[in-house]
């Protein structure tokens, strides 16, 4: 029996592949960072629903905890933005308009939104809610 010493290759660490993997996860970490801020920048707490589908372009109304309205990040009294929605509607008519309203608010505040919405003339309202998995 001949048994020859086999020379173990040296342990080398590569260089290259470790900077590849950490430049990744600096990337990774400063995008996961600044995501939270395009969420949007109101508090709200939409209610949930078991179906949520994206709607096409539309205005959003948000109405946040302490019932101010804010319509393109911009607070309105309810007056203001019943002149605003008025003059929306007359240049795109059909535009659908979204209400976001925090779930802590009264259902009469939300009535009150829609039915000036209404007063203003817009067609097409709907309530934004936030997706739940559905189980049973």
């Amino acid at each position: 029996m001949n048994f020859k010493k086999r020379k173990r290759r040296a342990i080398r660490f590569e260089i290259i592949p470790m900077i590849d993997v950490m430049m990744i996860m600096t990337l990774f970490l400063a995008v996961m960072a600044f995501l939270p801020q395009f969420e949007g920048a109101l508090d709200t707490q939409l209610p949930q629903a078991g179906i949520n589908e994206k709607p096409p372009v539309a205005i959003t109304i948000t109405i946040d905890q302490k019932g101010m309205i804010y319509l393109e990040d911009r607070s309105y009294t309810q007056i203001q933005l019943l002149e605003k929605v008025k003059t929306i509607l007359i240049k795109t008519p059909t535009v659908p308009i979204i209400v976001a309203a925090d779930k802590r608010l009264t259902y009469e505040q939300v009535i009150f939104v829609l039915d000036s919405l209404k007063t203003a003339g817009a067609k097409r309202i709907a309530l934004a809610t936030e997706s739940r998995l559905m189980t049973n």
